[in-house]
């Protein structure tokens, strides 16, 4: 039986290495709200754009199984506001979440099929306790950085060469922490 964790807070689960991680990229001021008002929310508004059109939307009326399965472990882990949640066509077994306002993770078809619930409850708790820990404007600009837009933007790559290894190694070590929110 799950039992709901009332009152986690990110502080009950931080990995410390993430922590330090996090704390050195938050000390640039004011660069979480920055990157939360541009990259994640256009992020978020692309990708909801692109699930609408190519994509399942996971609710109460489409797969209710998996709905369910979103709301217990939103409950689970004491959040709650239950995400977005959408499905779109892949055979690899993943998830992911995009935005930081309103996030959308977003499940490859072949993490449905290929799980169990208790699997699938894994895998939407571990994008959860990333949303929970405040990961997700950070993990958006990292995959920005990425992105062929990158290579229009005037000396780009000069910023990307201070910003990724950085990025990197604490991207790594965010995992961590919503592995250990989620056990």
């Amino acid at each position: 039986m799950k039992v709901a964790l009332k009152g986690l807070t990110p502080q009950d689960f931080y990995h410390p290495e993430d922590l330090k991680g996090l704390k050195r990229l938050e000390a640039v001021p004011g660069i979480k709200r920055f990157l939360a008002e541009t990259i994640s929310n256009l992020r978020e508004k692309f990708t909801s754009i692109e699930m609408y059109g190519d994509g399942i939307n996971i609710s109460q009326d489409v797969y209710p199984e998996l709905f369910e399965i979103l709301v217990s472990v939103s409950r689970t882990l004491g959040r709650e506001e239950v995400p977005n949640f959408s499905l779109t066509w892949g055979y690899d077994i993943s998830m992911g979440t995009e935005g930081a306002k309103s996030p959308r993770i977003t499940a490859l078809s072949g993490a449905i099929d290929l799980l169990e619930g208790d699997e699938i409850s894994f895998l939407i708790g571990h994008e959860i306790g990333h949303i929970m820990a405040g990961h997700k404007p950070f993990h958006n600009v990292l995959i920005t950085l990425y992105t062929p837009l990158m290579k229009m933007v005037p000396n780009a790559e000069i910023w990307m060469s201070l910003l990724r290894p950085m990025l990197l190694q604490w991207y790594r070590t965010s995992d961590y922490t919503a592995d250990v929110g989620n056990s």
